[in-house]
């Protein structure tokens, strides 16, 4: 049965945005009864997958409030249960590389799920019995969103509150909606919400401005010409288990020693594809593939030193360490033969241990000119989808900053398209055994060789062929040897025999196939406003009369609005306005403006004026 109820006095949803501090504790909600507010359906793409972990009034409230579906890898919010996180869905990673906002409910274990697919929560926590977290949201664009919804525990019961919503609230709330057209009027005076639709309506109203804030930030990015291409990167995950249970010696008399262990290899690699358009002239123009690679092979439960007694003698066994890793990663076509004309722009980091220190304080590659990054593909349709992705000068700077080890290791990228590390560690165990002394026989085995540790590197790939409107795409693949070592030490009165063994693991070599990178060339238009009034409501639209772009912010006298775009011919509406009565003076609109590229800001640049436009007639 549907009632009305008070979200403000009796849920505060809690919020973390590092762009705004904006905090509302369950025990101090907030309750400004001056503030308007409404409730209304998202009204954008979303997901819903295993939601059987809610309440069942829950689940009908998330179908109510909202409805638009769309896959996982497409929608702006994902819906996710426990058992979609624990499986790391490819679906689920694109969606989270994607910028999507990724809602789940609170549950043990749900912060090291995450941690395996890159992704630190962060999130609010509280400890109380009378509100307990329903459900969080994670959204890793920028600085990034986090949200947690808080429900009313145990001991209070929804059923008990009241309502203490004013009828001014009220009916600016059915006014809203109405004039949204979400609901008709003689609906207007019975309609009611549940309990989970008051929670979720404070939830809906912070997901809608905050995807809001992450397109505005997105287009800031563009507009502003910055340089950072961290937030293009394709990310390509994967993760291998293995074992082993080896016979490592035989008695003559006795039953064989074996030694058992289980690993894993977490591959995690990104990819921030460029293009460079032609009109770069000769300076390098084509794709450019910017590549970070962390490889961890997982050796803590592979270590288990063990003592067998056998009679007067003990064997002990001393394993699994790491004993050596190959990683071979390329680039390739799409049917794994060979790229025409590909060569390193940054050859890899580190190439020797010399410059392990030049890794671990990042790296940073200056791409220059005007250049695309990623979100261009051809679909179905045989068009270009398009994301706004136009940068002039741009460079790019590493943000990871780990510590190598100490394992050794030798890089061979004499190939212009693969990238070979050997990792090993014969140099640093030692076949000396001291029988009395565990400190001394832990030193032979250095802690790197029996526990987790990181193999990062980075590099940029340039291939030349690629050209304007090229729809080619390519493959990155990687392939891992690993092996690991055994040693045992027989022992009666006197040591009498030990041998090593090194066993293989076979790991099955990773593919991904790479989006390419938009390769439609851009150019900028910028329009200034020459008037004594503000220029507002600023939308361009392409010559088929769709809307290309919009800016929500208003501009004086001076100041430069800037649109990056694929080349063509576009036409600009914008209204002139009052700045202090905010009453419209005109529309007006400039008609055929011709963008094109350029080898950087100026040359790519079409400056147009409001005084050179037309006013529109209503």
């Amino acid at each position: 049965m549907k009632r009305l109820f008070s979200f403000l006095s009796v849920i505060a949803a809690m919020v973390l945005m590092t762009a705004c501090d904006k905090t509302l504790n369950p025990e101090t909600p907030a309750q400004d009864s001056s503030q308007e507010f409404w409730w209304h359906y998202f009204r954008g793409s979303v997901y819903v997958g295993d939601i059987l972990s809610y309440e069942s009034e829950m689940q009908e409230a998330i179908k109510e409030l909202f409805p638009l579906s769309t896959d996982m890898a497409r929608a702006q919010v994902v819906f996710v249960g426990e058992s979609e996180i624990k499986a790391k869905s490819p679906s689920l990673l694109k969606a989270i590389a994607n910028d999507a906002f990724i809602v789940f409910p609170h549950y043990e274990g749900m912060d090291e799920d995450f941690a395996q697919m890159g992704v630190d929560l962060n999130y609010a926590s509280i400890e109380s019995d009378e509100y307990y977290p329903l459900l969080h949201c994670y959204n890793g664009y920028a600085q990034g969103f986090t949200y947690t919804l808080w429900a009313a525990g145990e001991d209070s019961d929804p059923e008990e509150f009241e309502s203490t919503w004013s009828q001014a609230e009220w009916d600016a709330m059915m006014e809203a909606n109405k004039a949204l057209g979400e609901v008709e009027e003689t609906e207007l005076e019975t309609y009611v919400l549940t309990y989970y639709e008051s929670c979720l309506a404070a939830f809906v109203e912070w997901l809608e401005g905050a995807v809001a804030e992450q397109a505005q930030t997105k287009a800031d990015f563009v507009t502003n010409m910055k340089g950072n291409l961290e937030q293009l990167g394709q990310r390509c995950p994967n993760s291998f288990n293995f074992g082993l249970n080896k016979q490592i010696d035989k008695g003559i008399i006795f039953p064989p020693d074996m030694l058992a262990g289980t690993g894993s290899i977490d591959v995690d690699i990104r990819v921030y594809p460029i293009f460079k358009q032609s009109s770069n002239g000769n300076n390098a123009a084509g794709d450019y593939y910017i590549v970070v690679s962390r490889i961890t092979p997982h050796n803590k439960e592979m270590w288990h030193p063990a003592e067998h007694k056998h009679g007067w003698s003990a064997n002990r066994l001393y394993g699994y360490w790491f004993n050596g890793m190959d990683v071979v990663t390329s680039l390739v076509n799409t049917d794994g033969s060979a790229i025409r004309d590909i060569d390193y722009f940054e050859r890899p980091i580190p190439e020797n241990k010399n410059q392990s220190r030049q890794y671990s304080e990042g790296k940073s590659f200056n791409v220059g000119g005007t250049i695309s990054g990623g979100g261009g593909f051809m679909g179905d349709t045989g068009q270009w989808s398009l994301m706004p992705s136009l940068t002039i000068g741009g460079g790019w700077s590493s943000s990871t900053n780990y510590e190598l080890s100490t394992i050794e290791f030798t890089v061979d990228s004499s190939s212009p398209s693969a990238v070979h590390y050997n990792y090993y560690t014969t140099k640093n165990v030692k076949m000396t055994d001291y029988w009395d002394n565990k400190d001394k026989m832990d030193a032979n085995f250095p802690k790197t060789v029996r526990s987790d540790f990181y193999a990062n590197t980075n590099w940029a790939w340039h291939v030349g062929s690629a050209k304007d409107y090229d729809t080619q795409t390519y493959m990155l693949k990687t392939k891992i040897d690993i092996s690991y070592a055994a040693w045992h030490h027989w022992r009666c009165a006197l040591e009498y025999d030990s041998n090593k063994k090194t066993f293989s693991i076979d790991v099955p070599s990773f593919s991904w196939f790479l989006d390419a990178p938009n390769r439609v060339p851009w150019g900028v238009i910028a329009l200034k406003n020459a008037s004594t009034y503000e220029m507002a409501h600023v939308t361009v639209y392409d010559s088929n009369g769709k809307q290309a772009d919009v800016s929500t912010e208003s501009f004086s006298k001076d100041q430069v609005v800037k649109f990056s775009l694929p080349v063509g011919t576009y036409s600009i509406h914008f209204d002139l306005i009052d700045g202090t009565t905010r009453q419209k003076y005109g529309s007006f609109v400039y008609k055929d403006i011709r963008v094109h590229q350029g080898a950087d800001e100026k040359s790519a640049t079409v400056s147009i004026s409001t005084l050179d436009a037309d006013e529109l007639k209503s």
